[in-house]
């Protein structure tokens, strides 16, 4: 879940925005990292959420921030990736116009 809910809550921008989201991991033993679909994250490679290719995993109990400028109009998604797999129950819909 993102913030208590199932998907989690939208996330609206404008184009050229900073987008900013924090990541508190609270998977018990889990590593997760947030990938963004549709995101060039051209400046901002490592913040692409692909763990151990473009990030390290975020650890079960620590946090971290994802910052990008948001450069592709349109509607995007973005999920949780964990191990081996990704985890479609936390995929949301961001649109920047």
């Amino acid at each position: 879940a993102i913030n208590d809910q199932v998907p989690g809550p939208p996330i609206h921008v404008c184009l050229n925005d900073v987008v900013v989201v924090d990541v508190s991991n609270h998977l018990q033993g889990g590593e997760l990292a947030m990938h963004w679909h549709g995101v060039s994250q051209k400046g901002s490679p490592y913040m692409d959420g692909v763990p151990m290719v473009t990030q390290c995993p975020i650890e079960g109990g620590a946090s971290f921030m994802y910052a990008f400028r948001a450069e592709e109009v349109g509607t995007h998604f973005y999920h949780a990736h964990s191990g081996d797999f990704f985890l479609l129950h936390s995929i949301l819909f961001f649109t920047w116009f």
